[in-house]
């Protein structure tokens, strides 16, 4: 075998390699990100549910997702993505990141309430299948309709978040500093 037919030979295990190293070393900051999301989740569900006794549900979501993020972004900083230095543009990314996410977490959920009754609906004309039929009650309670869509938005807001934060947000700093080391060894 020649040269050139062993480096060809070679070459589809080296991508596996490198996705598999990637993803060992993602793996702390995900469970990081994920322990500090979940219990982000219940602050932001537990406040959801105290705000929507005085408040409409859309106020309710934003302020609840509001509390949550101010938890959510000193445990990221500090504990997940380990960023103990400070700077306006970071703090500005994350707010900037978790706006952007608030709007679309309220807007998921604001949809989910209004459509999953339509789906109900639907349901009830056109279920035939026994799957279908075990699903109608979790369409047809109030408390089972709002889980479900802050369960959506949850979700959906959580995708956006980590890859603003891992890819934008600390990964930008982490740059930085290692700019700064090169340039304090040269």
């Amino acid at each position: 075998m020649s040269l050139s037919e062993q480096s060809t030979f070679q070459q589809p295990a080296q991508p596996f390699k490198t996705l598999w190293f990637r993803l060992q070393r993602l793996a702390p900051q995900l469970r990081g990100f994920v322990l500090a999301g979940l219990i982000g989740t219940l602050i932001d569900y537990g406040f959801y549910q105290l705000y929507d006794q005085w408040l409409p549900p859309l106020l309710s979501k934003g302020l609840a997702f509001s509390s949550a993020t101010l938890f959510v972004y000193f445990m990221n900083k500090f504990w997940t993505f380990k960023q103990p230095l400070h700077s306006r543009r970071e703090i500005s990314a994350f707010f900037a990141l978790y706006t952007v996410s608030m709007v679309v977490n309220t807007a998921v959920n604001s949809l989910c309430l209004q459509g999953l009754p339509s789906v109900h609906q639907y349901l009830m004309v056109h279920s035939t299948n026994e799957l279908t039929n075990w699903l109608l009650p979790l369409f047809s309670h109030a408390r089972s309709v709002k889980l479900m869509a802050f369960l959506m938005a949850t979700g959906t807001s959580t995708m956006i978040n980590f890859m603003g934060q891992k890819f934008w947000v600390f990964e930008l700093k982490k740059k930085q500093l290692a700019k700064q080391e090169q340039a304090n060894t040269h």
